[in-house]
Parts: C-alpha cells; sequence; structure tokens
C-alpha cells in the first residue's frame, strides 16, 4: 500500500512539473533566482517540488486536480494528421501495423505517434484500465481525427513482465486483424520507446526479410 502511494505520489509530481510548465513556460516562467524562489515557495506545484513528502490541504488537491484535467483535455487538435507529409508510393503499398501499450505520460506518447504516424498504417492504442480516465478521453479525443488508429473496447490492468503485458498485445492484434488484414508486418511499441528509423527505411529492411519474422 505504501509503495502504491509513493507511486501516486511521483506520478502527481510529474504530472504537476508538466501542468506548471504549460502554464508558466510564457514570459511569466521564473528565470531569475528571486522569481524561482517566488515560484517554489507560492504555487502548488513549488511545494510539491521543494516539499514531496508534504501533505496538501484539500483545497489545494482539488485546485491541483483542476490544473490536471485542464491539462489533460486540450483541445482536439488534427493537423497532425491533416499537414501529413507528402508519403512515398512505396508506403503507401506497403502497410503496417503497431500497437502502443500506455500507462501514462500524454506529451510521451503524443511524441511518439506524431513520429511514427503514416495514413497508410494501422494502429492500436491499448490504454492501461488503470490510467486516470482523463489520459484514455484524450487519447481517444485524439484519435477521432482519423479512421486508422483503433482503442480495443476491452482492456486490460497491464502489469510489466506478467502476462497481462500479452493480454493487451492480443487485444490490439485482434483489433487489427478486425479493421484490416492488409498490414505486411506488426510492431509492438510501449510508450518509451522511439523508433531509430524512417517508416520508409523499415520498409526497406522488411522486404530484405522476405516474409520472415524477426521476433
Amino acid at each position: 500500500m505504501l509503495a502504491c502511494n509513493r507511486r501516486i505520489l511521483y506520478i502527481n509530481i510529474l504530472v504537476c512539473l508538466l501542468v506548471c510548465f504549460t502554464i508558466f513556460r510564457s514570459t511569466s516562467w521564473p528565470i531569475s533566482p528571486s522569481n524561482l524562489d517566488i515560484f517554489l515557495s507560492t504555487t502548488i506545484c513549488g511545494r510539491l517540488i521543494r516539499h514531496p513528502n508534504l501533505a496538501l490541504t484539500t483545497n489545494e488537491s482539488i485546485q491541483l486536480e483542476h490544473q490536471i484535467q485542464t491539462y489533460f483535455s486540450f483541445p482536439k487538435d488534427c493537423s497532425l494528421y491533416t499537414s501529413q507529409k507528402t508519403i512515398s508510393p512505396e508506403e503507401l503499398t506497403y502497410p503496417l501495423a503497431f500497437t502502443i501499450l500506455v500507462h501514462t505520460n500524454l506529451d510521451q506518447f503524443d511524441f511518439l505517434l506524431k513520429t511514427i504516424y503514416r495514413k497508410s498504417n494501422h494502429y492500436c492504442i491499448h490504454v492501461d484500465l488503470e490510467a486516470p480516465a482523463t489520459l484514455y478521453e484524450a487519447i481517444k479525443n485524439q484519435s477521432s481525427c482519423v479512421t486508422n488508429i483503433y482503442l480495443p473496447k476491452q482492456r486490460v490492468n497491464v502489469t510489466w513482465g506478467q502476462f497481462s503485458v500479452l493480454e493487451a498485445e492480443h487485444l490490439c492484434q485482434q483489433e487489427l486483424l478486425k479493421q484490416s488484414t492488409t498490414w505486411k508486418y506488426y510492431f509492438n511499441l510501449a510508450n518509451s520507446d522511439i523508433p531509430l528509423k524512417t517508416n520508409f527505411e523499415l520498409i526497406q529492411i522488411l522486404k530484405l526479410y522476405n516474409n520472415q519474422n524477426d521476433v
């Protein structure tokens, strides 16, 4: 129970930092020592950074929760999909399928998807069953921009290194096969993964495999 509470606290601190960066990244962001001291002394985020074990009051907890929900419920932005760069004919005729397992960190997921998204591919996003509802709704909101990103109706609580990881993968594999059978290869990614090859480079490598698998 103690470990669980500590994990929740760390997650709140991380989200708080992201919220505060979003709020203060304008000219009000503390760039001098005096402003930094004011920030650490007078804001909820600053108190959590300076005193991570300090309990928040009820009003402060409500205020922090409101800031977190505001951060997660940003307006839907479909520009990632509508302003896609030109895709080569080879990419259009060689679709790939991806599963991404997500349990936290919306910014990290957003960066990964921006990196690997192509309109010719297919993507299944499994959001952990115990992830914040606001995280799930934000990803669901973004995925509604296009028809090649899917969220499985059934979700599981994923524990890394356990069978539940395979369960989540299987749910997405079923969803991908239900949506399309034209994709050539399947990739399973975690939210923290970053590919080292472009989509075009991956296709060149996969063609050399000649329909063989790389496990």
